[in-house]
């Protein structure tokens, strides 16, 4: 006859809460690829659409424009963005961003938009 040892049995639940533990990580870390890329997809959407607003010269004179140009300043702060947005600006004739400041010791690499500042 055997008879279970309550060692057993707790170390049988501790490996469920183990293996649960481990599902759920898995579980919670597809979530958040799948929230990564559905911002990503906004993302490509609302560039795709800023894109096309800025390529019609008939929109050169826009509410939009005349917003978007002045946050795209504001908000993108490093040369090399800059720089790739300017190429762009230049072949659909709109007015470039103006060069960054000399950058301080403290912040050469710093985040490239204001809002990363806040995570």
């Amino acid at each position: 006859m055997s008879t279970k040892r309550p060692q057993d049995s707790t170390q049988k639940l501790r490996d469920q809460i183990d293996a649960l533990k481990e599902k759920l990580k898995k579980q919670e870390a597809a979530q958040a690829d799948r929230q990564r890329k559905l911002d990503t997809r906004r993302k490509i959407i609302m560039g795709a659409f800023a894109i096309e607003h800025l390529s019609d010269e008939r929109n050169r004179e826009s509410a939009f424009t005349k917003t978007l140009l002045p946050l795209l300043s504001d908000y993108v702060t490093r040369q090399q963005d800059r720089d790739l947005l300017n190429d762009y600006f230049r072949d659909v004739k709109i007015p470039e961003l103006p060069p960054l400041p000399a950058p301080s010791a403290a912040n050469e690499d710093g985040p490239r938009l204001k809002s990363e500042f806040a995570k």
